[in-house]
């Protein structure tokens, strides 16, 4: 019996931003001068510059207004300054209100602390909305009391990543090492790569680090060739995928080429539509290199990859594309480790002599008499061949011979009313080789 593993192909999505922390000030007016600052706006508000300079609220429907300012490349804002009492007059705050659309709409974010005289509170709040036309305002409408307002600084929190470079590295593969073969991965030992970019090439590259990950770049991309020539040829005939996790701002179709040059030239593209601005997982099953319904030419299928030299990417806009790549490797099916409780998580048995110990009480009963198919042509019986022995609990072995042999199975420690049956088929058993 042999398990057949079902081909796929997944594309992964991730998404994530991420933030390089620190500031950066983007208003720093002290209103010490005696003058409205150029591109600001009031209403019932004087300007003095006495006792080292102020702005003045005077009145309770007094309002102070920025220019519209460009946030949208940072997280947070942070609004710093000083206010105090003037004069008589029972105490209260400045109120601090904000807009997102240019001052069509206002959003009343809280009161100031209240200071009781003319000794300067400071003042930091922090506003977690941003746009690319924000605007901050100050009223009085909270306090019968005027008010002194100097030195203001708004700065810009949480400066965003370029969004045209990856934030976070690509996500870590977690096939076993055993199991591919490996261009580029930290996750893997890599195999010999002879250039990552040939003198053929239409591209620009270069190696950089993302989030402590490397990671290889291509802009400027038409097309970019990467070979493993010679004794570094890599023979994938066994294995069943191949991967590469791929980051784009300005993709609209990316390619992938494998050329096998062991005897001629063969080989298969396949296009891709991809996300921008995310990593992006390809899974791709070799068998699709030559599919006719999937590749770019039906005339050009990878029939053969015992000796893959060539790896060639390209895309859309030509000449234009920037692609990040990482984690590109071979990979084949893992044999499952199995639990021994169906014919489809059987153990496996991969290598002659093989020796396993347990106690079916743990894989459970998921076979009956129902499921025993004829006894007539077993080649080796012992007892009676009655279907009850299969009832209770049971076991599961997987084995394929890899060639025509004679093969001995011993059973020892074993309680009564033990069955063993050597079955053709799984789900369901198709004929009884030999039972005892």
């Amino acid at each position: 019996m042999k398990l057949n593993y079902l081909k796929y192909f997944v594309l992964t999505f991730f998404f994530s931003f991420g933030l390089m922390y620190g500031q950066t000030t983007l208003v720093d007016e002290d209103f010490r001068d005696g003058s409205e600052p150029a591109g600001w706006s009031s209403v019932d508000v004087s300007y003095q510059t006495a006792a080292g300079g102020y702005a003045r609220f005077d009145e309770l429907t007094s309002v102070l207004t920025s220019p519209s300012i460009d946030v949208s490349a940072f997280e947070e804002v942070e609004v710093n300054f000083d206010v105090a009492k003037f004069g008589p007059g029972d105490d209260g705050p400045l109120t601090l209100e904000y807009s997102l659309d240019g001052g069509d709409n206002w959003i009343v974010f809280g009161d100031t602390a209240i200071p009781d005289d003319a000794t300067y509170l400071s003042e930091t709040h922090v506003i977690t909305d941003v746009s690319a036309d924000m605007q901050i305002r100050f009223t009085r409408e909270n306090s019968p009391s005027d008010k002194r307002f100097r030195d203001l600084v708004v700065n810009g929190l949480g400066v965003a990543a370029d969004p045209n470079v990856p934030a976070v590295a690509a996500p870590t593969p977690t096939e076993d090492e055993n199991d591919v073969i490996s261009y580029f991965s930290s996750a893997y030992s890599d195999v010999p790569v002879d250039t990552w970019l040939t003198p053929w090439s239409a591209s620009q590259f270069e190696d950089v680090v993302i989030d402590g990950e490397p990671t290889k770049r291509y802009f400027n991309l038409d097309f970019a060739g990467i070979e493993t020539v010679g004794p570094n040829a890599i023979d994938a005939s066994e294995m069943d995928f191949f991967h590469m996790d791929v980051w784009s701002p300005n993709a609209t179709e990316f390619r992938i080429k494998l050329v096998d040059l062991g005897d001629g030239t063969i080989e298969g593209e396949i296009p891709f539509d991809i996300a921008q601005g995310e990593w992006v997982s390809l899974q791709i099953p070799l068998e699709d290199f030559a599919d006719v319904d999937l590749v770019t030419d039906p005339n050009n299928l990878l029939t053969v990859r015992n000796s893959i030299q060539q790896l060639i990417i390209s895309g859309f806009p030509t000449g234009d594309l920037d692609v990040y790549v990482d984690n590109i490797y071979f990979s084949q099916e893992p044999v499952s480790a199995g639990n021994g409780e169906e014919c489809s998580t059987a153990f496996v048995v991969d290598q002659i002599p093989f020796n396993d110990s347990g106690d079916t009480a743990d894989t459970g009963d998921n076979y009956s008499s129902t499921d025993r198919p004829t006894i007539d042509n077993a080649i080796f019986t012992e007892g009676t061949g009655s279907g009850l022995y299969i009832n209770g609990n049971d076991t599961v072995y997987e084995f394929t011979p890899d060639e025509d042999g004679v093969f001995n199975f011993e059973l020892s420690n074993i309680g009564s009313w033990v069955g063993f049956w050597l079955f053709e088929g799984c789900d369901p058993f198709t004929n009884t080789v030999a039972y005892s």
